[in-house]
Formats: C-alpha cells, structure tokens, sequence
C-alpha cells in the first residue's frame, strides 16, 4: 500500500494498493473482485516484476 496524491507535509491522498504478484490474477473479474474486496481508491497489478 501507498499513500500518494497527498499534500506538502503527507496529509490527506488515497491509499493505492499494488499487487506485485499481478499474474497471479489473470482474468479481469478476479482483479476487480480482489480491488473492490481491499477497497483502495485505486489498485495497480504488476504483471512482470522483473521489467520494473
């Protein structure tokens, strides 16, 4: 989980969440499932690591 979009001293933002393990979740239905379950504001899904 990340803090970002969060003012000059850290206050306020949304909390995004990233999934390191993306492909672990193929189908877009399971990560919507998996995004609306932990109810970030939003949710990245890494597929390949490696590339990062």
């Amino acid at each position: 989980m990340l803090r970002v979009f969060c003012g000059p001293s850290g206050g306020y933002g949304n909390e995004l969440g990233v999934v390191r393990d993306g492909s672990g979740l193929r189908e877009w239905s399971e990560r919507q499932a998996f995004a609306a379950k932990v109810g970030f504001s939003e949710t990245v899904f890494v597929d390949d690591p490696s590339g990062v």
